[in-house]
């Protein structure tokens, strides 16, 4: 079935102006006009198309990876806890939004409980906002720790400990995807 695209009936200015907008396209937050004009007039006001295009932001999807080995059993993180740091997500005093981080657990010693805790600053003061134990061979080898948006007004910074001497210098791998904002 093949299809073809037409331009919409327009039968006054009104009207020729909402379907400018309405055929506006967003695509990371820059518009474009379906009509290709610079201007639309919409209830008496004009929306300047080449303004909106020069001074557009969107956001730039930085996806990163990478791996760390410590002595995540007898090892002593940043926190003070047992463990060892695994990855630091962001800028100081910058805001970051993180899409997704997923950690690996697979290379650990079958039945090993393995926490992830996650600190961030909050006034000033680092405090811990997440913490969980997975269990290897019972839970996925890949653990979404972060699925979806979260925005930090800082660093994130994420520890890892295992309960089995046995998983010290094991090598942990990780991915994350952050967005920034740029301007046209």
């Amino acid at each position: 079935m093949a299809y073809e695209l037409t331009e919409p009936k327009q039968t006054d200015d009104f009207t020729k102006g909402m379907m400018g907008m309405m055929m506006a396209v967003v695509m990371g937050g820059v518009m474009l006009n379906m009509f290709g004009s610079t201007s639309t007039a919409v209830g008496g006001g004009t929306i300047n198309w080449d303004w909106l295009l020069q001074n557009a932001s969107f956001e730039v999807m930085e996806p990163y990876s990478g791996d760390s080995t410590e002595k995540w059993n007898t090892g002593t993180a940043t926190s003070g806890d047992s463990g060892g740091d695994l990855v630091t997500i962001g800028s100081p005093a910058e805001s970051t939004k993180i899409y997704g981080l997923t950690i690996t657990i697979g290379d650990f010693a079958p039945g090993a409980g393995i926490t992830i805790r996650m600190y961030e600053l909050v006034n000033g003061t680092e405090q811990q906002f997440y913490s969980q134990t997975f269990t290897v061979g019972t839970d996925p080898d890949a653990i979404p720790v972060i699925d979806g948006p979260f925005v930090t007004n800082d660093v994130i910074r994420v520890e890892l400990y295992s309960d089995n001497p046995l998983d010290d210098d094991i090598s942990v791998d990780y991915e994350y995807t952050i967005g920034r904002m740029q301007t046209t």
